[in-house]
């Protein structure tokens, strides 16, 4: 009996060891894989490359990538014109419509950039500048980015003050109103809450009494928007 316990004993043990060996090499295959994949999905998101999409002709397809290597060089983000083509698509809007949305983005993120810049500010984010240029496309001008810029004291970011000037642009207060307001938050250090206030002062921010500080105002009469505003440089094509 012991001998025939001893002899499975040994026969087992080789099998036992080449399941392991197995299973140890499988899991080494699959982790290098898994690490192949993920490094490859890194890299592809490192490199940001941006094209015309599928469908495009050569002539709008070469149009779209040469404002995209454009907008690299003018070190302005990118992914606005992309998320515009997509939303243009999207709709069923032409290729001669995308391409011209996109290129006013693609203005927009420059302008906005180029104002910062001019107003002291020579490092801004890609989020300061999609959101600058989203507030262009509701009006408002490239000087009154620059000063609001100007009027913002050390290296606060501008993200919610160009959020908010969009929000009210959007909701019908008039453009040199919603400048000054914001200006006047961000030149006395407002906090950004105080900023994102400011869009439902007397309930929709559309009052010529809305407070030019919104720091000041009481709590009965202001309701921060819970997440704060977000705008995003999109949302004017239409389907024709």
């Amino acid at each position: 009996m012991k001998t025939t316990t001893f002899a499975l004993t040994v026969l087992l043990i080789p099998a036992a060891l080449h399941a392991q060996v197995s299973g140890q090499a499988s899991g080494s295959t699959v982790a290098k894989t898994n690490g192949v994949s993920a490094a490859s999905s890194a890299s592809a998101q490192a490199t940001g490359d941006f094209h015309a999409p599928s469908g495009f002709s050569a002539e709008g397809a070469a149009k779209l990538d040469a404002m995209y290597a454009a907008a690299k060089d003018h070190g302005v983000p990118r992914e606005p014109m992309a998320r515009r083509v997509a939303e243009g698509r999207a709709k069923g809007a032409s290729e001669t419509a995308i391409i011209a949305s996109s290129g006013k983005v693609k203005v927009h993120l420059e302008a906005t950039q180029e104002a910062m810049v001019s107003a002291g500010r020579p490092h801004p984010t890609d989020a300061e500048m999609e959101r600058g240029a989203s507030a262009m496309e509701r009006g408002v001008t490239k000087a009154q980015i620059h000063a609001i810029a100007k009027s913002t004291s050390g290296d606060r970011s501008l993200v919610v003050a160009f959020d908010v000037l969009a929000t009210l642009a959007a909701r019908g207060v008039p453009v040199s109103q919603a400048v000054a307001q914001v200006q006047a938050n961000v030149s006395s250090g407002a906090s950004d809450a105080a900023l994102t206030a400011l869009v439902n002062v007397n309930g929709n921010g559309n009052s010529p009494n809305a407070g030019t500080n919104a720091a000041g105002q009481s709590s009965t009469t202001t309701k921060p928007l819970t997440g704060g505003v977000t705008t995003t440089v999109g949302g004017v094509i239409k389907k024709p």
